[in-house]
């Protein structure tokens, strides 16, 4: 039996420990449901975690540290909010229900027994993501000038006019349509008609563009083939054939219709024709298809400063009421050089199935106003569901789609940042518009139907093949800077998609929605020919925070310039990903639609996002693999190479996960393990270590303050408490007195560290947590990997997008032995050898030490407060009275338990023999 010496635990710390807390299916079939097969993760970043959240304590500590009665029991949480989160114009912080919980990526959520998202998770996602991030009623001309570069000048004036297939209508008018009856789906057809014959009206009336081969598709209850879920839309736009089973990566927008049996009698003797002059003038910024913005939209983000995240966590309901949008009627104040921007009008509460008239003109006044709405109803629900599937597949920036409720038809985009929808409008009373969305939607050029910008379609002709395989299509990377800053003009490459090199997507539109494509040097392209050398590459599209402090690019050219300079860790250079290129883009650069509908106003720049573009060589995934003993050796590596750029250059990856650790196979056939995607990193400040255990000692003091019964502001005393404070207490002083940076929850829901799961405010990430997401690893690895068809699965109760309940989960794994075992007996053959030389001693010996750690400590803050009856006073003069006593004890959790020397001590005896 593996046991550690004593002195481990309490030995002075290394200068290497001293670093940990840091500032700124197995081989047989399984009978075990709570393992389960192929599993799609998605990592957690700054926008879907922030600060603090408030859910159910740890149910093995009751401390009095909190004022008031314990947690509520459903689980709610404090309000969330990030400084980089996209919000609505105006720009003020919507406040979130104070029910709302703490949610992971789409990829941690419950799946169905085939590994695709359960629909009713997919909902619950939506509904907590798009809480604050949902802009209503953008004018519909504007929205399909910014999304797809058509305004009504682009149609010609049609010697016979347009109309309405008056037949057509007359028949959805007396339809109905419902997915819940086959019976009552009368209004399918008609609707379907009455877009075609649109269709078929704007042939070769449109000027300077051609059509894009699309076709309107009416689903009939068929479900589209994609990566994530099963979804069943009603309309798509696919250049695939309508007999064809349609495909998202081949689709253009979505549609959703919902009509009730309702006759409009005020439609009788109706006119059907057309007036183009009914649509109004552009009020904001328009879109060039292929030209830069006006630069006023484009300077006025430049001059942005980070606003700090307790400014926008307490702007809410006291904010000033938002300007609306200025109606044509109403004039700008005289002398005013301001940049217009956009005051999208609060939406009216009516039903929305109700006869809308006006407010999509601008041109008849201003919408009724009324309180602002937060939540979509259902069956906008159900569109945004669609068009973030579609915004999931493919090569993509955006998406597009439709919702007709009735006779009201409203427009939806959604891109990395959030969602906007149109005004509704009545397509039966202003069918201007929908003329007008027929043409944008056949008529508007690839990367304005939301394709990636950078691609080049050859001819500009986009066809259901192409879309599958990408044949001939290019990727311009021109601007980019190669691994030592040096500036490269012209760059292209062809995308190599086949069945051994497939696009490897992220099942989710908004966030950093990462990519990987394979591509190839342009074989005319001398300078990528160079720069990919005989090495298979790919390239990596992800959407980060404009203002996340250092790129991912930059964090590895810090990490191997720092590693090739060292004669200690020159050797774990290869465990780190090959960096070839880089090329970061603001929305402008790369024509993104809300940067012209919102033209960037200063005040909202700070919700923005860029796309980092990196060029890598090409890795193995984790579950390719050939067993165990290749496992091992990938594992070691890459733990030692994290560990060594740990050690040179400060740099702590955040988000290890079975995702992130990838491999490759040298000229001799051996394996090399790789940890990938740094774009989570952080560069840290590890000098002052005094300072870093202070406010450890702080954070385990606040781990189990719910925010919901105690406001954060108590943190912060008054000027004669303050002073009074520094007196009693001056190592706590910079934690307690002064602003704190923005701290996150980041990393993969299964394999974050219980720390970050489970404290209600959010602890400093530490090169600890990082083990535990090691070792997380190794049991996903351990119970779900298959050698035999390399596919990696994934545990079942530790899919959960309630954070603190997913921690609730692994924390009982960890310290119950029948949890351990229930999990863990699925492993047989060389897998169960595994678990019995790795995961069992490591979580014998390292983590069941860290949970009883800090269960004493608690233990003791309660003895302390209850002995001293100092329960009700603010947070920080608890602090005060409990610090220098738990001090010991946090110091032995931090920096004597686990450690990498302890962690590699679980794992090396029995790599001698065998690597």
């Amino acid at each position: 039996m593996l046991r550690f010496p004593d002195y481990w635990l309490v030995r002075p710390l290394s200068s290497t420990e001293r670093r940990g807390l840091c500032p700124i299916p197995s081989g047989s079939d399984s009978s075990d449901s709570d393992v389960e097969m192929q599993s799609n993760l998605g990592s957690i970043d700054e926008d879907c975690v922030v600060t603090d959240f408030s859910l159910p304590a740890r149910t093995s500590v009751n401390s009095p540290l909190s004022a008031t009665a314990n947690s509520p029991a459903d689980g709610s949480s404090a309000p969330i909010r990030h400084p980089d989160e996209p919000k609505t114009p105006p720009p003020r912080a919507t406040a979130l229900p104070a029910s709302t919980p703490l949610h992971g990526s789409l990829g941690s959520f419950e799946k169905n027994g085939d590994g695709t998202t359960a629909d009713k998770a997919v909902l619950a996602y939506l509904t907590e993501l798009l809480a604050d991030k949902v802009v209503h009623d953008y004018p519909v001309a504007d929205f399909i000038s910014a999304v797809f570069g058509i305004t009504k000048d682009d149609l010609k004036r049609r010697s016979a006019g347009y109309s309405l297939p008056e037949e057509d209508c007359k028949e959805y008018n007396t339809g109905s349509y419902s997915k819940n009856s086959s019976r009552e789906r009368s209004a399918y057809a008609p609707l379907t008609n009455i877009f075609k014959d649109l269709g078929d009206q704007l042939k070769r009336n449109v000027k300077c563009h051609h059509m894009n081969g699309s076709d309107i598709i009416n689903m009939l209850d068929c479900q589209v083939h994609g990566d994530f879920a099963k979804f069943k839309p009603d309309f798509l736009t696919s250049w695939l054939d309508f007999e064809l089973k349609q495909k998202w990566k081949a689709t253009g927008t979505s549609g959703e219709l919902k009509k009730k049996k309702k006759v409009r009698k005020d439609l009788e003797g109706h006119d059907y024709t057309i007036d183009l002059d009914r649509v109004p003038e552009i009020k904001y910024a328009s879109r060039p298809p292929d030209g830069p913005l006006a630069p006023v939209a484009a300077n006025a983000a430049d001059s942005v400063s980070v606003v700090d995240e307790e400014e926008v966590q307490e702007a809410g309901a006291d904010s000033p009421e938002p300007e609306p949008i200025t109606s044509e009627s109403r004039k700008r104040k005289a002398g005013s050089t301001r940049t217009p921007q956009v005051r999208v009008p609060k939406r009216p509460r009516s039903n929305t199935s109700k006869h809308v008239r006006s407010n999509a003109s601008g041109q008849d006044g201003e919408p009724q106003g009324s309180p602002a709405r937060v939540n979509l109803n259902a069956s906008e629900l159900q569109a945004v569901k669609y068009v973030h599937e579609l915004g999931s597949h493919g090569i993509r920036s955006y998406a597009v789609g439709f919702l007709i409720e009735d006779f009201t038809m409203t427009l939806w985009y959604i891109d990395r940042m959030g969602v906007v929808a149109s005004a509704p409008f009545d397509f039966m009373d202003e069918p201007h518009f929908l003329l007008l969305y027929v043409a944008a939607i056949r008529y508007a050029p690839p990367t304005q139907l939301g394709f990636f910008s950078k691609l080049g379609f050859p001819h500009g002709d986009v066809t259901a093949d192409r879309l599958d395989t990408f044949d001939n299509v290019t990727l311009d990377l021109s601007g980019s800077a190669d691994i030592d800053s040096k500036p490269l003009s012209d760059l292209h490459f062809v995308l190599d998609v086949s069945e051994d090199r497939s696009i490897n997507s992220t099942n989710g539109a908004i966030g950093r929605a990462t990519l990987v494509v394979p591509v190839l040097p342009a074989a005319d392209c001398e300078t990528a020919v160079t720069l990919c050398g005989e090495e298979k590459t790919v390239v990596k599209i992800s959407w980060q925070s404009k203002f996340r402090a250092i790129g991912e690019d930059s964090l590895v050219r810090v990490a191997r310039v720092k590693l090739q300079a060292s004669d200690t860790f020159r050797v774990h250079l290869k465990h780190l990903v090959d960096l070839k290129c880089a090329l970061t883009q603001t929305l402008e650069e790369m024509n993104i639609p809300r940067a012209s509908m919102f033209g960037l106003p200063a005040e909202d720049a700070k919700t923005h996002r860029v796309c980092r573009i990196l060029l890598l060589r090409e890795y193995l995934p984790l579950k390719m693999v050939d067993g165990v003993h290749e496992f091992k050796t990938i594992f070691v590596g890459v733990v030692k190479g994290h560990h060594a750029v740990y050690e040179t250059s400060g740099i702590l990856h955040r988000d290890v996960s079975t995702n992130n650790i990838m491999f490759y196979r040298d000229s001799d056939g051996g394996v090399v393990g790789v940890l990938c995607d740094w774009d989570l990193a952080q560069q840290l400040d590890v000098s002052a270590v005094d300072l870093q255990l202070n406010r450890a000692i702080v954070d385990t003091i606040k781990a189990e303050i719910d925010p919901n019964t105690e406001k954060l502001k108590t943190i912060e005393p008054s000027p004669s408490s303050a002073q009074r404070l520094s007196a009693t207490a001056p190592f706590l002083e910079v934690e307690i007195l002064e602003p704190q940076e923005p701290r996150y929850r980041t990393g993969t829901g299964p394999f974050m560290s219980l720390d970050l799961l489970l404290y209600f405010h959010v602890p400093l990430h530490s090169y600890r947590h990082d083990l535990e997401s090691f070792f997380f690893v190794l049991v996903w690895f351990i119970v779900t990997h298959s050698a035999v068809t390399h596919t990696m699965g994934f545990i079942r109760s530790w899919l959960q997008g309630d954070l603190r309940a997913l921690g609730n989960t692994k924390q009982e794994f960890v310290d119950k032995a029948s949890a351990y075992e229930r999990v863990m007996a699925v492993a047989k053959g060389d897998y169960k050898q595994l678990a019995e030389d790795w995961a069992d001693p490591i979580n014998r010996l390292l983590m069941r030490p860290l949970g009883q750690k800090y269960r004493d400590i608690q233990n003791q803050i309660s003895d302390i407060l209850a002995l001293r009856k100092a329960t009700a006073k603010p947070v920080e003069e608890r602090i005060v009275l409990v610090q220098a006593a738990i001090r010991d004890k946090v110091y032995e959790r931090e920096f004597g338990i686990l450690t990498f020397e302890s962690f590699m001590a679980c794992l090396e005896p029995q790599l001698e023999e065998e690597i």
